[in-house]
């Protein structure tokens, strides 16, 4: 991802994947505001389409304390999913700081993005 966050360049990347060995999805995220690596893990409950994970405790580039969350991926077609970020303040009570909505771009040319460019004579 690229893009502006509080005004300034942002850069961030994500890898989610399932892990045989432990039996749940893990998922990775790391960034230009910090150096450390944002670790989740969980699985769908009783609606597959629905990914839940549980964020280990990172240290917030922004305040330097710990912080735990909850992540929430919600696949609600081939075209689009939501990504929902949630946080747990000090009393226990969480909210929601984030909902990302992602929508398949489609592709108008109706070719396949892996054919060949003719060579030039």
């Amino acid at each position: 991802y690229e893009g502006e966050a509080m005004g300034m360049p942002f850069q961030g990347m994500g890898l989610t994947g399932y892990d045989n060995l432990s039996q749940q999805y893990v998922s990775t995220w790391i960034d230009s505001m910090g150096t450390g690596l944002m670790v989740s893990r969980g699985n769908p409950g009783d609606n597959p389409a629905v990914l839940n994970l549980d964020v280990e405790p990172f240290l917030c580039p922004m305040t330097g304390d710990y912080k735990m969350g909850r992540e929430v991926w919600t696949i609600h077609g081939p075209d689009r999913n939501t990504f929902e970020w949630f946080e747990s303040l000090p009393d226990g009570e969480e909210f929601r700081s984030m909902l990302i909505e992602y929508t398949r771009v489609p592709n108008d040319t109706n070719t396949p993005n892996d054919t060949p460019s003719k060579a030039a004579e």
